[in-house]
């Protein structure tokens, strides 16, 4: 694989990102097997919208956040029937537009009276029957309280052109074990709650469990290799399994994941390019940075990711004793690695980061410095190396209307 990296550095550039499809889809694939007979699967498109047609070859359901991510779902020509409609802001115009591309199909969430009521008029005049999820708050700013979402379920025969559909809940990622099980195990005595006091029920339960991915070489249970990795998944997934066994109190039940499913799919490829010594530290200075590169629990360095090297150049054989690895912007802030766990680097060797297929493309600070936006390479073995977006410059959206 390393020979295959060195040509698309070649042939791409750096940095890149580069997203292997035939990973995606181990990873759907195994989630799904793991799980059937117990929930469906929804791939939250949020941690990449560059994999959604793929998912959407084997998810049963994908997730769209916004407007944009709605788009992005009809130029990849994902059915609308597959798509969840969620996202905290839903305006008439966005919503219209969205409406008017689906034809009332798919299934939408309500994460207030107010998105309630527009679902309700919009299917209204259209004549259709908008299937619902209500979202219920974790304790944040998504999703409504169970006050406001108990007068929706009370008044439901005042809007039949809504069915309520199930509930919608989701409190963050990375989470333990333990806090998922706690969740569960509340959803589940809230749903008898809810069809004791309203006869309502039982429903669909629409999850987002959170599962964690190890991104750092310390973190416990953290692995090398794609075998290992999927033992990691079979772990989670396992865990997973048992509590949705536990879950009686809805009628069906979807998970919904976007890191689990795409984080180790991705790597990030970036060149050294400027290589110095400060204060007895080594500095190697990169083409790439955090603009680009982000990794859940990233602090400044200081903890070692899936990193391999591609040395082009002969090298010195031993290991540094610290080394900084820098980007390009203009911020002490901009450190990929600091410490003592790299061989000696040199200008032109390649920095493979792994395990950066959600969010690192699409999370970071792109505009700062006003640096080109990386290419984005797609592999299969059906296609092989494929361009999903040529680099980009920036300047123009830091610029205003006027250049010159």
């Amino acid at each position: 694989m390393n020979k295959d990296l060195l040509w698309t550095a070649a042939e791409f550039g750096t940095p890149e990102y580069l997203y292997d499809l035939d990973v995606l889809t181990r990873r759907l694939q195994l989630t799904r097997q793991q799980l059937s007979g117990t929930a469906s699967v929804c791939f939250a498109m949020k941690a990449n919208p560059m994999l959604a047609d793929r998912a959407a070859r084997i998810a049963e359901r994908i997730e769209a956040c916004s407007p944009g991510e709605y788009e992005i779902c009809m130029k990849k020509r994902i059915p609308p029937e597959k798509i969840l409609v969620s996202g905290v802001l839903k305006t008439r115009e966005s919503m219209t537009r969205i409406l008017n591309a689906s034809g009332g199909k798919g299934i939408y969430t309500a994460e207030s009276p107010a998105q309630y009521q527009l679902l309700s008029e919009l299917a209204r005049e259209r004549g259709v029957i908008l299937p619902v999820l209500l979202r219920l708050s974790s304790g944040n700013q998504f999703g409504m309280s169970r006050e406001d979402l108990e007068q929706l379920i009370r008044g439901r025969k005042q809007h039949p052109e809504i069915k309520i559909a199930g509930l919608h809940y989701f409190s963050g990622t990375q989470k333990k074990r333990k806090k998922s099980a706690q969740e569960l195990q509340m959803l589940d005595q809230y749903a008898a709650e809810l069809l004791e006091r309203y006869n309502f029920g039982p429903v669909m339960l629409e999850y987002g469990a959170g599962l964690p991915v190890s991104y750092f070489r310390e973190d416990p249970g953290a692995q090398d290799s794609e075998t290992l990795q999927d033992e990691e998944a079979l772990d989670e997934l396992h865990a997973l399994k048992e509590r949705l066994a536990a879950v009686h109190g809805f009628s069906t039940i979807c998970v919904e994941l976007g890191r689990f499913l795409a984080a180790v799919c991705g790597s990030y490829l970036t060149t050294v390019k400027d290589v110095k010594s400060t204060d007895g530290m080594r500095v190697c200075i990169t083409d790439g940075g955090i603009h680009q590169l982000n990794y859940d629990g990233q602090i400044v360095g200081m903890k070692l990711p899936y990193l391999s090297f591609l040395q082009k150049a002969k090298q010195e054989t031993g290991m540094e004793p610290e080394t900084a690895v820098c980007g390009a912007l203009c911020t002490t802030n901009d450190i990929l690695y600091r410490g003592s766990g790299i061989p000696p680097l040199q200008p032109g060797d390649i920095l493979v980061f792994e395990r950066c297929g959600a969010y690192s493309a699409c999370e970071g600070m792109s505009l700062f410095l006003s640096r080109e936006l990386p290419r984005i390479v797609l592999y299969s073995a059906e296609k092989g190396f494929e361009t999903a977006r040529d680099e980009r410059e920036t300047a123009c959206f830091n610029a205003g209307s006027l250049i010159g």
